[in-house]
């Protein structure tokens, strides 16, 4: 299991440190995990499969394919469950604030967004 943790981290593109801190723990553990030297408890893989969308059967045997397959809603209720949490990042903040929007006014945010997408796709080109 040590060599698919390890591929799940380096799948991220973070850091020993990084992955560490996404599920609560140390960067020293996450050390002993990847080279063998200790075994993740049912909550670590638990929380690696939470928090990286692994498959649980994968991660713990190697069989199958490493990642779920996500549909668009799960995706969705990622994002907010993220944001919900008290994230502090810049589109964990525009999440909220949209979400306290009254229904009478997403209508206009939809447009201020799509013109928004529109500008920044302009500046690309």
């Amino acid at each position: 299991m040590n060599t698919r943790i390890s591929f799940v981290r380096k799948n991220a593109k973070l850091n020993q440190q990084e992955f560490a801190a996404k599920i609560g723990l140390t960067k020293n553990f996450i050390s002993l995990l990847e080279t063998g030297d200790r075994k993740p408890s049912d909550r670590t893989i638990s929380d690696i499969c939470r928090e990286f969308g692994v498959d649980r059967i994968w991660l713990e045997t190697g069989a199958g394919e490493p990642f779920k397959p996500v549909d668009r809603d799960e995706q969705i209720a990622a994002i907010l469950g993220r944001a919900i949490a008290g994230n502090t990042t810049a589109r964990d903040r525009l999440i909220r604030a949209f979400s306290q929007l009254p229904d009478e006014m997403f209508e206009q945010a939809e447009k201020i967004l799509e013109e928004i997408v529109e500008n920044l796709q302009k500046e690309k080109e």
